[in-house]
């Protein structure tokens, strides 16, 4: 039964190294994929719980906190391209507060529910910023026309032009596959105890 530092290499190419706790992933490690997809941070009992990071290698990261192999806590995930979401998260949805991030002069701070806007906010358009409300990612209510007297329009036109692009990427799309000691890939991986080597060496 592997117990503290250790590697563990599978036959489809993944490599876990870090540390074990009666059997399972504990503690400290860093998991690749044969993809090229690695997450380094904290593990309990062959999950991804605590701090850490995970990066696809499509370019996507996420930065936070986990619980059950799952975003939840407070994190940064990064899109290709420059997009970020900066705030909460509940069972991999953006839930709570959190800012989500065009560029640097285009963003919208304020509430989310299930990866949508839902509730008061702030959109900020290059140094201009103005009240809106959503509902379930839909705009109700903004003070746009308040703040802009010489451009009177309706919320359909100011959707599109405060908004445009604000559901993509909104979705993170992660799909997170650790091996355990319960999936088929067991009796593939070997087992390296450091410890063991460095004793016989």
């Amino acid at each position: 039964m592997q117990e503290g530092y250790g590697e563990e290499i599978y036959s489809d190419g993944d490599v876990y190294k870090g540390n074990f706790k009666r059997g399972l992933k504990s503690g400290y490690g860093k998991f690749i994929w044969a993809d090229g997809t690695c997450y380094e941070g904290d593990f309990e009992n062959d999950l991804l719980c605590g701090k850490g990071i995970l990066s696809w290698n499509d370019g996507r990261s996420y930065e936070g906190d986990w619980l059950n192999n799952k975003m939840h806590g407070n994190g940064i995930f990064k899109w290709p391209g420059g997009k970020k979401y900066v705030g909460e998260y509940r069972n991999d949805k953006k839930e709570g507060h959190g800012t989500y991030y065009w560029n640097e002069e285009k963003f919208y701070a304020g509430q989310w529910n299930n990866n949508k806007q839902h509730g008061e906010g702030i959109f900020n358009l290059k140094g201009n910023s103005f009240e809106v409300m959503y509902r379930f990612g839909k705009l109700i209510s903004t003070n746009f026309n308040e703040k802009n007297h010489d451009e009177k329009v309706n919320m359909q036109t100011i959707e599109k032009k405060i908004c445009e692009g604000i559901m993509a990427p909104l979705d993170e799309n992660i799909n997170i596959n650790i091996h355990t000691d319960a999936g088929k890939h067991t009796l593939d991986k070997i087992y390296v105890d450091e410890k063991k080597i460095k004793e016989s060496s």
